[in-house]
């Protein structure tokens, strides 16, 4: 038991302590821990709200959001990195495709159910060339920013004999073809192919860009569905880190998170 009259709570340990002592020194020893451990959440959060331009957020709004968040790290998003772990450890293994699983877990059920994935649909673009809906195509050239939308262009008809059509940045159209082709559109046409990549869609410090670009199998021939996303790089020696926790949330765009969010 713990001796009440003690100054210091490493100093209390003896045989007139109570045990109502012992549970009051306790939980006060578990609040102090908790306020640091949201000092540390509190920092880190707002660090990472500054990246994004965001509102901060008030220390009490990190401790009530902590507060939520830790029950659910302990059991399902616990479950669900020990079910991922198992599937990561597959593929580093380089093991049959068979032996992979899908999980459904409901841990207010509670239940588990494993099931084996279907194979991704494939897509017959040309007779020796197949894709799937996982697939993406990147170009990595060595002239870095300044890459031009010729030389992506020209890249990707060499190496998937397909003509590129059309080029979308998300919803921003980059080069229509047909409105290009026109008779009087032919020095704006050859002055942006000529435009360099990285300066034409107004980036910054992007070390790549995903693109949407259209082909077709023969120049007279019908736009093909379900190719892939064209990466660019612009920094082919920069590694690419991709974090499996992130904040804000692509949910809330607006609104900052917990950095333990997924």
């Amino acid at each position: 038991a713990l001796n009440s009259n003690c100054p210091s709570t490493e100093k209390c340990f003896t045989d007139k302590c109570s045990s109502q002592s012992l549970v009051r020194v306790l939980q006060k020893l578990e609040q102090s821990s908790f306020e640091i451990s949201v000092d540390f959440l509190h920092s880190i959060a707002n660090l990472r709200v500054r990246n994004y331009k965001l509102e901060e957020m008030p220390w009490i709004n990190v401790k009530l959001k902590a507060g939520r968040i830790i029950p659910a790290l302990a059991t399902t998003t616990a479950s669900i990195a020990g079910l991922q772990t198992i599937e990561v450890i597959k593929v580093a293994k380089k093991i049959n495709v068979e032996e992979y699983r899908n999980a459904f877990l409901n841990l207010a059920l509670p239940i588990c159910q494993l099931s084996e994935p279907g194979p991704a649909p494939v897509t017959q673009l040309t007779p020796i060339l197949k894709v799937t809906l996982w697939d993406r195509w990147e170009v990595k050239l060595k002239k870095g920013k300044d890459l031009t939308l010729q030389d992506v262009l020209s890249h990707l008809e060499s190496t998937y004999s397909l003509y590129p059509r059309d080029v979308m940045k998300g919803a921003k159209p980059i080069y229509f073809y047909s409105i290009m082709n026109l008779p009087e559109k032919k020095s704006e046409k050859e002055a942006l192919l000529s435009s360099k990549l990285y300066d034409l869609l107004g980036l910054q410090s992007e070390a790549y860009i995903d693109l949407n670009v259209t082909f077709v199998n023969d120049p007279k021939g019908k736009i093909l569905s379900g190719t892939p996303t064209v990466r660019v790089y612009f920094d082919t020696a920069q590694p690419i880190i991709c974090l499996l926790y992130t904040s804000p949330s692509p949910r809330d765009a607006t609104l900052s998170r917990m950095p333990s969010s997924a």
